[in-house]
């Protein structure tokens, strides 16, 4: 009895508590490590202060899951009031490409369509770096270079000589299109391409254009009628040229995917 009452005046814990949860914590999805388990006592209330690593590579809402996952699996365990402070740490199955997202968030930039490939034992890393449109090109270059030189020296000396890296800028979409300018691009894609037959002659019209943002980006998609006697090979060339002039001529279009269909069907 008397060391009941001593244990409970120092907020003692039961003897392999903390070892116990620590085991229970690190078998939960996403929980690299559970480097620090604190228990204490006050009454009959438990307090569990808990640090985990998590990958350094999720984002915070998935590190947001994790913790919660934690406090459950802790309570679990023991009934307590729990307290869990999180690590980035590097997964050991951490990817280059993973590592380059690191260095992007660590200067809070946005990136996507990260790519490497290496020829005559060199590494070459191409990516998208989407910066706020109302940046001059000055200040975006400057971000963009600030990144590659991230990038170079962090894989410099791997045995495979300085990495090349090419960033493509390209502005980040923040501002959603009305229904009137949503309407007036339709209008202005589908003429725009109509236009373009004496170019293409095997385009016989274009129709069914829609405009939608996806992601706060411009994403469009229409049909476009042409012979049916054309071999597959031709038509994929013309849609794609098509494509391309779309993109050139209306630069705030992310995206655009044609739909070919023969004539009879049109």
């Amino acid at each position: 009895m008397g060391k009941r009452t001593v244990d409970a005046l120092l907020d003692a814990a039961p003897a392999g508590l903390p070892q116990r949860i620590a085991d229970s914590v690190r078998r939960l999805d996403g929980v690299l490590s559970a480097d620090r388990v604190r228990v204490r006592r006050a009454g009959n209330r438990y307090f569990v202060d808990i640090t985990i690593g998590v990958p350094r590579t999720h984002s915070f809402e998935q590190v947001h899951l994790i913790s919660d996952a934690v406090e459950q699996g802790v309570q679990q365990v023991v009934d307590a009031d729990v307290m869990v402070h999180m690590e980035p740490r590097a997964h050991s199955s951490e990817s280059l490409f993973d590592w380059i997202r690191v260095l992007a968030q660590r200067r809070g930039l946005a990136i996507h369509e990260v790519a490497a490939h290496q020829l005559d034992g060199r590494l070459f890393a191409e990516l998208h770096l989407e910066v706020d449109e109302s940046l001059s090109l000055r200040d975006a270059h400057r971000r963009a270079t600030e990144l590659e030189n991230d990038i170079r020296e962090s894989l410099a000396g791997n045995g495979s000589g300085e990495p090349e890296v090419t960033i493509h800028i390209e502005p980040l979409g923040q501002t959603i299109p009305t229904g009137q300018e949503i309407r007036d691009l339709v209008d202005a894609v589908q003429k725009f391409v109509n236009g373009l037959r004496g170019s293409y002659p095997e385009l016989v019209n274009c129709h069914e254009v829609k405009v939608r943002s996806v992601e706060r980006k411009i994403v469009v998609t229409c049909h476009c009628a042409m012979d049916g006697a054309l071999p597959i090979t031709r038509v994929h060339d013309v849609t794609q040229a098509l494509e391309d002039r779309v993109r050139e001529t209306f630069p705030q279009i992310e995206r655009i995917t044609i739909h070919p269909e023969p004539t009879e069907e049109a």
